[in-house]
């Protein structure tokens, strides 16, 4: 009686050891089930947000470089204001140097103008255009380094940003380019471009400019150092001739008769009556 007693209690605890066994292995897998769907989740929110992380780096690295490409060192560069700085210099000193050239040669009074006197200033009128000459090729040889060097660290700009795209590797940014490399040609090389451009189209309007303006002022100066140097060799010449004619006039009237000489007078007060008239 007792073993049967037994034997049921203990079948009655197997039932209710296999039940809970059951529940237990049944709530484990729902318990697995919805961790692996909350790591899901989290795996896809995790995804999401390294995509969006991705496309920040990328968009930052993109304005940076923007920033950078409209910022003053490409807009107004340093080296080159200074070039233009030192080229205005040299022109304003020029035009002050031919001023006072041409000055001090209308200054000579017209009975000490000779070729002695105007050789000096027409010497300093030579020499200034030569030093002002070789002061503007220096100048315009350093722009055309600073423009090149300006345009080396443009490109290196961009190779940069390339290789920080790359490591981004944002590919859904990339606006369907196949590469970086489309995309930066496509969107950010445009900018440089045009900044480049426009240092181009600057700088060859000074050229012309100061090219024309040097010219005028050099040529003008040039005119009037030549017309008073030929002016004072005409003179130079005029005195010569004025005292080879008086020492034969002398010789010549020497060997003139008393009636020629008295006729000679009468001529002589004849002129002096013109003048005096």
């Amino acid at each position: 009686m007792s073993e049967r007693w037994a034997e049921s209690e203990a079948f009655v605890v197997n039932v209710l050891r296999l039940a809970n066994k059951a529940a237990v292995m049944e709530l484990v897998a729902k318990l697995r089930t919805q961790a692996l769907q909350r790591h899901k989740v989290r795996l896809k929110e995790w995804q999401h947000g390294k995509k969006c992380w991705r496309q920040a780096l990328h968009t930052a690295a993109i304005e940076a470089a923007s920033k950078r490409i409209v910022s003053a060192e490409f807009v107004h560069p340093t080296t080159i204001a200074k070039v233009l700085e030192s080229i205005r210099r040299t022109q304003q000193r020029a035009y002050g140097e031919r001023v006072r050239i041409v000055g001090e040669l209308l200054a000579i009074p017209a009975h000490h103008l000779s070729a002695a006197a105007t050789r000096p200033l027409e010497e300093s009128f030579l020499a200034l255009n030569d030093a002002v000459q070789a002061e503007y090729d220096a100048a315009f040889k350093e722009l055309k380094r600073a423009k090149d060097e300006l345009r080396d660290r443009g490109e290196a700009l961009l190779r940069d940003l390339a290789a920080e795209l790359e490591g981004h590797g944002a590919r859904d940014a990339w606006r369907g380019h196949p590469t970086v490399t489309g995309l930066i040609d496509a969107e950010v090389r445009p900018q440089l471009a045009d900044r480049l451009e426009f240092l181009d189209d600057l700088l060859h309007q000074v050229n012309v400019t100061l090219q024309a303006q040097d010219e005028g002022q050099h040529q003008l100066a040039q005119q009037v150092c030549d017309l008073i140097g030929r002016t004072a060799r005409l003179l130079d010449q005029h005195k010569q001739a004025t005292l080879e004619f008086e020492a034969s006039y002398e010789a010549d009237c020497e060997d003139l008769s008393e009636a020629q000489r008295g006729e000679l007078r009468a001529l002589e007060q004849g002129l002096e009556e013109l003048r005096v008239e």
